[in-house]
């Protein structure tokens, strides 16, 4: 990402999370709070984007010697799933949650192709 792109950086960064999501399980994705996220009686995750902080740790830590260090952020996502009553504590969204984990585990490292 260049650094004249680096506002849009929290979004692309859900927009990654949501595509590999898409790609790697059935079901549909949403993205909106928990409680708002019901709509039809379909299997579905919804991801929601719930806080975002600076991590103190990596502050003064730039990326190549000689710069200013970024931001550094640490990003806060609740992956939620419903069943296709739309519920969200039955063993059937249980098992979509366990399908939507995963695909994020299965995400983990990216190669250097995507």
């Amino acid at each position: 990402m260049a650094l004249s792109d680096t506002g849009k950086a929290i979004g692309a960064t859900t927009k990654l999370i949501s595509d590999r999501l898409n790609a790697k399980t059935s079901f549909q994705l949403t993205m909106s709070r928990p409680e708002t996220a019901h709509n039809g009686n379909v299997k579905r995750l919804n991801l929601f984007l719930y806080e975002a902080e600076f991590d103190p740790s990596l502050k003064n830590i730039p990326l190549d010697e000689g710069q200013s260090p970024p931001l550094w952020l640490v990003l806060h996502y609740l992956l939620t799933a419903f069943d296709a009553n739309g519920e969200s504590d039955t063993r059937g969204s249980h098992e979509v949650l366990g399908e939507g984990i995963r695909a994020l585990q299965e995400s983990a490292f990216l190669s250097l192709t995507h």
